[in-house]
């Protein structure tokens, strides 16, 4: 483990620091989920890392403890809403769902990536590689990361020849083959290009 301070947080001294990561970004299926969390810093620490970096079954457990020590909420953009506003604004959207649903108001919120947003709802920072420097952060990976996977596995119970509940939803070799034999479902981002290739292939 290499995160277990709040450096980063410390930053912005008598500030609510709220840190946000996404999960499915590129993902072909199933929507795109944001994680936002606001670190109890009286709570151990020692164990949050980046969501990449953590096994499975760890993800699960870590997830249900920062759940019920830390504020955190979760937001989410459909399928649908990727294709009519595209990635980007989809997952701007979804910040902005996940910070209205926490219980308490952030002041900053630290989000990990390159983005530039003109409408969120409090003033932020982008951290480039934020998952593996900031505990706000890899937190909020973690519970995206695994919200979404256990919405995956649901909908592979739905849609078993996809394998979502071992792929995700990504694009592997089974994933392609069997759009290849069954065509797209309604889950699918029918927008994405490499959804596009393999369906003028059919």
């Amino acid at each position: 483990m290499t995160i277990p301070d709040l450096s980063i947080e410390k930053k912005y001294p008598g500030k609510i620091v709220v840190g946000i990561d996404e999960a499915g970004r590129g993902a072909w299926v199933g929507p795109v989920v944001v994680g936002a969390v606001i670190i109890n810093p009286e709570k151990d620490l020692s164990y949050i890392n980046d969501s990449k970096k953590i096994s499975k079954e760890k993800r699960s457990a870590f997830s249900k403890q920062i759940l019920a020590e830390h504020i955190c909420a979760v937001g989410m953009a459909s399928p649908e809403e990727i294709s009519e506003l595209g990635l980007n604004p989809a997952i701007f959207l979804s910040i902005n769902r996940a910070l209205t649903k926490l219980e308490e108001q952030a002041d900053i919120a630290i989000i990990d990536g390159n983005y530039k947003i003109d409408d969120l709802q409090i003033p932020y920072y982008s951290i480039i590689k934020g998952d593996s420097l900031s505990v706000s952060i890899a937190a909020a990976s973690i519970i995206a990361k695994v919200y979404r996977d256990n919405l995956l596995e649901k909908l592979s119970k739905e849609f078993p020849e996809y394998g979502w509940d071992k792929n995700a939803g990504y694009g592997t070799k089974l994933h392609s083959q069997a759009i290849l034999q069954y065509s797209i479902c309604d889950h699918h981002r029918k927008n994405y290009k490499p959804i596009k290739k393999i369906l003028d292939e059919i």
